[in-house]
């Protein structure tokens, strides 16, 4: 199992895996690269470890994933699948546009503050990403934009928001959420959740003041 070199980092960093046995080897092996590559970054990590982190033979990883850094894109499409389909249900669910963002603001940034380690690698430490995983990015990122226009558009025909741009709005609202999110990354001190909610609270708050009817 894996060691843990990175003494900082909490147990929360571990993500909630599932059961070993209950898994596919694929998310098997994916789920032990979810801890492999957060405690020992892409660099130090060993396909090895990995395989070993997941029970199966070195050569069972390759026959899901070419390279270390095939498995490492991977890993963050499977980690963004699991996080962005809860996201999108529990948005949902908010009865308020209002309610909405700062579910999503607030989710984001405890996310990353219990995520930070393989949040940073995927910064500042990942391996060259191919052209395709570039383009999957880029669609992500149009996709998580559209997500945001739609609740806007809904917003203006309730009357909930003044009559503006979808598009411009879904861009600074997604800034926004994006820069507490890269701020969370680079502070060391982890945020208790009572803090992370008066946060998002204030954030909102302070936008709501120029865009509510």
């Amino acid at each position: 199992m894996v060691a843990m070199e990175r003494g900082h980092t909490s147990d929360k960093a571990m993500m909630n895996v599932p059961e070993i046995e209950s898994m596919g080897k694929r998310e098997q092996i994916l789920e032990a690269a979810i801890k492999v590559f957060a405690y020992k970054g892409f660099s130090n990590a060993k396909v090895e470890e990995i395989a070993n982190e997941a029970q199966v033979g070195k050569g069972t990883v390759y026959e899901y994933f070419k390279s270390k850094q095939d498995l490492f894109q991977e890993m963050f499409k499977y980690i963004h699948s699991l996080y962005f389909h809860e996201f999108v249900v529990d948005a949902a669910n908010k009865t308020s546009f209002k309610e909405k963002i700062k579910y999503m603001l607030e989710a984001n940034i405890k996310f990353t503050n219990e995520h930070r380690e393989m949040s940073r690698i995927f910064l500042s430490e990942h391996p060259p990403l191919d052209e395709k995983f570039k383009k999957w990015v880029l669609d992500m990122h149009d996709d998580y934009l559209l997500f945001l226009q739609k609740y806007i558009t809904e917003a203006i025909s309730k009357d909930e928001i003044k009559e503006m741009d979808p598009c411009l709005l879904a861009k600074i609202i997604a800034a926004v959420i994006t820069f507490f999110g890269k701020n969370m990354m680079m502070n060391e001190t982890e945020m208790a959740d009572s803090d992370i909610s008066k946060l998002s609270a204030d954030t909102i708050n302070l936008l709501f003041s120029g865009i509510s009817k």
